[in-house]
């Protein structure tokens, strides 16, 4: 006991002991954040007050917000925010005890076991709001879309995800050539600019050609192509 005690009074007189203890508060969340207009809202969770809305409904009742956990969870709707929140924000605004200090949430774990939460209720849905074209589906697109480009079922671009900072391994494959640390998408929209596809997770130095070769859309190309 002796032992434990000690190790306890080095514990809390560490710097990481003495930084749980500053306090934080919620008045911006709770009254600030929701006083703001439309503009300044999407300013920072990057999407409007319906969208945010329709995606709370959808995620709310995720097995991941709804276990034998739950009760010591924050509210979906502010972990959704502090996602959003973080996700919007780079550089400095993205530092993890900024984000803590904004919403007024614990700074060491807090953070990262809410962004999973997030995530993983987002890839539970994956499949049923991003899907290739059946069959008939391509046919009534190239139908569409013939006069602007014949035969043409999607539209394919590669783009950066930013990284908050310099991964700690291999970072020099992480540095891009818009001179910033990100990974890679691929992404596949049709022409009323739903998402069809998407490929992630290629350093952010890898060329948009090479990507687009090992992805499944070339591999695999008989399956998402006419022969």
């Amino acid at each position: 006991m002796e032992e434990l005690n000690e190790d306890l009074l080095i514990t809390l007189s560490s710097h990481r002991g003495s930084f749980q203890r500053i306090p934080k508060s919620i008045e911006w969340r709770s009254t600030v954040l929701e006083q703001f207009d439309e503009f300044r809202f999407r300013q920072m969770l990057r999407m409007t007050r319906n969208q945010f809305s329709f995606i709370l409904s959808v995620i709310s009742a995720s097995p991941t917000f709804n276990n034998s956990h739950s009760l010591q969870q924050y509210p979906v709707d502010l972990q959704l925010a502090i996602v959003l929140y973080r996700l919007g924000s780079s550089g400095e605004n993205a530092a993890i005890r900024k984000v803590a200090t904004v919403f007024g949430v614990g700074d060491g774990e807090t953070i990262y076991k809410i962004t999973r939460r997030v995530f993983r209720s987002f890839l539970v849905l994956k499949t049923k709001y991003i899907s290739w074209p059946d069959e008939a589906e391509k046919r009534e697109i190239v139908e569409k879309t013939y006069h602007e480009l014949p035969h043409c079922i999607g539209y394919i671009d590669g783009t950066e995800l930013k990284l908050s900072e310099a991964p700690v391994v291999n970072h020099t494959v992480y540095f891009s050539k818009s001179r910033v640390y990100s990974i890679k998408a691929q992404v596949v929209c049709d022409h009323q600019l739903r998402i069809r596809h998407v490929a992630v997770g290629h350093y952010g130095s890898v060329h948009d050609a090479r990507m687009f070769r090992t992805s499944a859309l070339f591999t695999r190309k008989n399956d998402f192509f006419y022969l």
